[in-house]
């Protein structure tokens, strides 16, 4: 998910989801289910993109399509090697907690700018 600014209130209101086409239809059903849908302004893919996210393709072209530099974006991954590549890029990177990344889990936590377990902390009035 790459979002830009550091805002709370860009979590919601800026707007890009990155994520394979294959599953992105299944999501933009729970989106509009969960009325959040409207919130994004752009969805892209690595389909669109054609490598993987071993490169930064993925990242730069959302920010262009938003008309973003890097530095005003955040990328929110799950993978060590996502995170690795935004940061090399000059994207600001949140890591996600996901079970099947268990094993990178404190190389996440040293790479990210930040590392949530759940989106929840991102409100978090403590």
């Amino acid at each position: 998910m790459l979002i830009h600014n550091w805002s709370l209130f860009s979590l919601f209101f800026s707007k890009a989801w990155s994520l394979n086409y294959f599953i992105l239809f299944h999501y933009f059903s729970v989106l509009k289910n969960n009325k959040v849908y409207d919130y994004f302004d752009t969805f892209t893919s690595v389909d669109d993109v054609k490598r993987d996210k071993n490169y930064p393709d993925i990242y730069l072209y959302t920010a262009k399509k938003l008309g973003l530099y890097p530095n005003e974006c955040i990328i929110f991954e799950d993978i060590l090697i996502a995170i690795n590549t935004a940061k090399e890029s000059n994207f600001k990177a949140i890591g996600v907690y996901d079970k099947s990344s268990y094993n990178d889990l404190d190389k996440i936590k040293v790479k990210s700018d930040k590392f949530i377990y759940d989106f929840k902390e991102l409100f978090s009035t403590h």
